[in-house]
């Protein structure tokens, strides 16, 4: 049970680093545009 819960964790973990890293990417290209 223990490592099935660290696996989601890390999952959970890496798709928010992902969606953080996707904002900042089109934040940049806002910025560029303007």
């Amino acid at each position: 049970m223990r490592g099935v819960l660290k696996v989601q964790l890390q999952t959970s973990a890496k798709d928010q680093l992902r969606t953080i890293v996707a904002r900042i990417e089109r934040l940049e290209e806002e910025k560029a545009a303007l």
